[in-house]
Order: C-alpha cells, then sequence, then structure tokens
C-alpha cells in the first residue's frame, strides 16, 4: 500500500473474465491510445511536444509526477554557510554578505551582495536546505556617506518553487533541435564523440590522437631533393588568380554609334527622368521625419519590454492566456475540459486577490467591449495587456453609469424572456425552469443596484405617460370620428325631409 504495509486486492472472477498486471509504458507507445486515468511520470528528456501526448490520453482525470531533485535547476544548491564577512573573505576589503551553496557533484560557490542578508532573513532557511539565489535588478541606495549607489536585489527561492519553475519550463521548451548542452548528466565522453562528428573538435581543443600522414597533391611537391625554403617563399596561387574583370557597357542600354563625318548626329531621345531636379530643402527635412503614427508604442519598445510586469499585470495575463486555451479549444468544436476551467476560475481568483471585482470587470468587459474582446483573441503577450487594460478602464467608466447598467439589465431580461418562451410544453420543463432561474436571480441582483432600478422606474413610468397620451389621443380621434358620422346622418337627413323623403 501507499504506507509500505502488505495490501491483498481480490478481483471477482465472475464479473471479469480475464485481467493481467498493468506496466507503465513509454510516450511514444501510447500515441493514439485513450485510457481513464493516465500518470505521467515527468523527465529531462520531455518537451512540450512529448508533454502534449502525455497529458492528452486521459478521459477523466491525468497526473503530473516528477522528482524535485531532478527539476530543481543548476541554480539550487544545499545551503553550506552563509553570514557578514570582508568581500571575497579578504581582511582588506570592506564587510558584506555572502552565501554558500554546494552543488550535487560537490562543488561550492559563494554569492556576495548587501541585498542577501534581507532576503536570508526574509526567507530564513535552514542550514543543509536546498534552496537558489535569484537576482531581481539593481535599485538606487543612498548610504549614510549621501551618495547615491546602485544596489543588486535578490530573493531566495525554495526547493520546491525551483523544482516548479524548472518543470514548467522544461515541458514548455521545443526539442526540435537539441545538442549535447540540453543533457549535462550526458557525460564528457558524448560531448567530444558529438563535438568530433560536428568537425568542432580541435576548436574546442579536443583533438584526436591518431594522425594521419598528408598525402602530397601534385607530383612536384613529393619530388625528392626540393629546396624547402624555396617553396615556403613562392606565394600561394590564389583561386581568382588570372581573372580579369572588364568594365562593359549593360547589353540593355545601347550604345550610341559616333557620327559619320559630315553628317550631323541623331537627335537624343528625351528620358523620363529629363528635367527633373532633386534638391535639399524642406520637403525632404520634413520626409526625414518619422510620422507620428509609425513610431512605435511604449509597448512595442524593447526597452519596456524588459521591465518585469506588475502584479496585477501578471495575473491579467495569466486569466488572458487561460481564457484564450479555453476559448480556442471551444472554437475547435472539442469538448470542455475539467482543466481550463479550473485554470480560468483560479487566474480569476488570483486577479480578485490583487485587485477585488477585477474578475467580474473582465469578464463584462470582454462582453461588451470589442476592442478587448479582439484583442484577447488576436493579440499575446504584452501586446495584448495594453489594450486589455484600456478595455477595463472604458467598462469600469461604463458600469458607473445607472443608464448603462440599466439597459443591459434590461437587454438581459428580455433574452432571458426569449429563452423561456422558446421551451413551451412539458417536454421543455426541466430547461424552461432552470431559465426562470436565472431570471430570478436577475431579479434579486436588482435590488441591490438602487440607482438602476431608479432609472427603469422611471422609464417605466414615462413609458405608461406615453403609453395614456397615446390612448387619450386615440379615444379622441374615435370620438371625433364618431361625431363626425353622427354629423353627417343629420345632413343627410334634413336634406331627405325638404324633398319629402322619409330617411
Amino acid at each position: 500500500g501507499r504506507d509500505g504495509a502488505a495490501r491483498r486486492v481480490s478481483v471477482p472472477v465472475a464479473e471479469y473474465q480475464a485481467f493481467d498486471h498493468g506496466y507503465a509504458t513509454t510516450i511514444h507507445k501510447t500515441q493514439g491510445a485513450t485510457v481513464d486515468r493516465s500518470f505521467v511520470l515527468a523527465s529531462a528528456t520531455m518537451d512540450r511536444h512529448l508533454a502534449y501526448v502525455a497529458m492528452t490520453r486521459h478521459r477523466d482525470a491525468a497526473r503530473l509526477y516528477a522528482a524535485a531533485d531532478e527539476f530543481a535547476g543548476r541554480e539550487a544548491g544545499r545551503l553550506v554557510a552563509h553570514g557578514r564577512a570582508p568581500y571575497a573573505h579578504d581582511p582588506a576589503n570592506r564587510a558584506s554578505y555572502f552565501v554558500t551553496l554546494e552543488d550535487a557533484a560537490g562543488a561550492r560557490r559563494t554569492s556576495w551582495g548587501a541585498d542577501l542578508e534581507r532576503a536570508m532573513a526574509a526567507a530564513q532557511p535552514a542550514l543543509g536546505a536546498t534552496i537558489g539565489l535569484e537576482r531581481t535588478g539593481s535599485a538606487a541606495v543612498r548610504p549614510a556617506d549621501g551618495t547615491e549607489r546602485a544596489r543588486q536585489g535578490w530573493r531566495v527561492r525554495d526547493a520546491a518553487e525551483l523544482a516548479g519553475a524548472g518543470l514548467a519550463a522544461q515541458l514548455s521548451r521545443s526539442g526540435a533541435k537539441e545538442t549535447t548542452l540540453d543533457y549535462p548528466g550526458a557525460g564528457e565522453a558524448a560531448a567530444e564523440a558529438f563535438a568530433a562528428r560536428r568537425g568542432i573538435a580541435e576548436a574546442l581543443g579536443i583533438a584526436s590522437e591518431i594522425a594521419v600522414p598528408r598525402q602530397p597533391e601534385r607530383a612536384e611537391e613529393a619530388a625528392p631533393g626540393r629546396d624547402a625554403a624555396s617553396a615556403a617563399e613562392r606565394p600561394r596561387r590564389s583561386m581568382f588568380d588570372g581573372l580579369k574583370l572588364g568594365r562593359r557597357p549593360p547589353a540593355s542600354r545601347p550604345q550610341a554609334e559616333p557620327a559619320a563625318p559630315g553628317r550631323e548626329p541623331a537627335p537624343r531621345t528625351r528620358g523620363m527622368f529629363d528635367g527633373l531636379r532633386l534638391g535639399v530643402g524642406p520637403r525632404v527635412a520634413a520626409a526625414a521625419r518619422p510620422d507620428p503614427s509609425e513610431v512605435p508604442s511604449p509597448e512595442d519598445r524593447p526597452a519596456d519590454r524588459l521591465e518585469p510586469l506588475s502584479a496585477f499585470e501578471a495575473a491579467l495575463d495569466r486569466y488572458a492566456r487561460a481564457h484564450s486555451a479555453a476559448e480556442r479549444h471551444a472554437a475547435a468544436g472539442l469538448p470542455r475540459l475539467e482543466g481550463h476551467a479550473r485554470a480560468v476560475a483560479e487566474a480569476g481568483q488570483a486577479l480578485d486577490t490583487v485587485r477585488p471585482g477585477a474578475h467580474a470587470l473582465v469578464r463584462s468587459s470582454l462582453e461588451h467591449d470589442p476592442e478587448a474582446a479582439r484583442a484577447m483573441v488576436e493579440r499575446t503577450g504584452r501586446d495584448r495587456l495594453g489594450p486589455l487594460v484600456a478595455g477595463l478602464e472604458r467598462e469600469r467608466a461604463a458600469l458607473a453609469d445607472p443608464a448603462v447598467r440599466a439597459d443591459r439589465f434590461l437587454a438581459r431580461w428580455q433574452d432571458l424572456e426569449a429563452q423561456r418562451d422558446a421551451l413551451p410544453g412539458a417536454e421543455h420543463a426541466e430547461a424552461r425552469g432552470a431559465v426562470e432561474g436565472r431570471m430570478r436571480v436577475l431579479g434579486r441582483s436588482l435590488g441591490g443596484d438602487p440607482e438602476a432600478s431608479a432609472v427603469l422606474r422611471a422609464r417605466a413610468a414615462e413609458q405608461e405617460r406615453a403609453a395614456a397620451q397615446e390612448r387619450a389621443v386615440v379615444e379622441a380621434r374615435v370620438r371625433a370620428e364618431a361625431l363626425a358620422r353622427e354629423r353627417e346622418r343629420v345632413v343627410q337627413r334634413s336634406r331627405g325631409q325638404d324633398l319629402g323623403l322619409e330617411m
């Protein structure tokens, strides 16, 4: 069992006609197979292509297992010592802070930095723990002497964090072009063999011990008694020796024939650029200035791309990646995966943690802002963050207007009413009940928005007044038409009496 104790498993033979032991298999062999549950053991030889195959063999669930020491990375090591000491342990230097780590091979490396003291105090790792040191960039500080200096920032990462980052980097890399540098544990012999096959062994200082004598290319080189000094002084013939390049007129441009004595030369045909004068003036200077529309925006400048993302931008980028993956899966006509829904939900929770209410604002922006929805589909990375943030600001301004909230409530209510009316009969009772439940939830949400409720009540009263006025106009028109008909009958009767007829 999992606790190490012996466990007996009974298989009812009456229910299973045949059964056999199950064994692990390779990723290549499982291509095309589908199982209920899959268990994947990650290794350093995997890339994103193998990870995709391994993590898409299941119907219900897939679990990924990995060894923390295998993916911790080269920057990880066992904490041997740390503290304040003269820099490089030289008494002539000023005091600084050091951290010494030991890798799996026993090699030790020491890092120095004033900010290491703060980072170690914040992490409080124990001696012997596996940690990693990460540079977070330099920041301006002002010591007691008043001079401004740049200080390197540090961060201490534990073994689990290092292993998670290493696992993500390993499973997302492309293994299309691999070298022996991708496999540091392959050994020195594998690196030497690779260098020899590529013809770069001598450049790397890996020379072969087998010397093959050079065969003379010409008989004169092998002739005995040849004076070596004279042969060395003779310049080596170049591959371009004897080549003569002459300036000839292009074949496409015929040369003018010289005029015969006593004859006038033929008039020259006017060219299409004759009379054109090119001068350096204000127009050229204006043309040299770049078009403001062509100046790259801050988000397209390489220097801005190197700046780290803020906490909100990182959370928004995580949500955008999870949402885009789920939408691409749905657009391809594939069934909705539990992993996509969980990733979107976790990214939404991270957004709300950084900025409360941001998840609902993002969903509302993607639903009502076409520019934000288009950026979510057509852009990636930092190029997508700018339009999404701008869409959030537009959506926040729109939701601040009670009239906009009332319009959206009314549109949603009418949509649900149409869905309910499209489900008549007892066979659609369950679906109709679900739609009515959403209508009740929507109606209760209006109770928490008194401003939108006031707008809707004012619109209802205005519509009622307009309806009353319309009814009054219709009634007045009907009464006027009745009076006109009655007057017509009276006129006809009076004319009949004058003629002696009885109407």
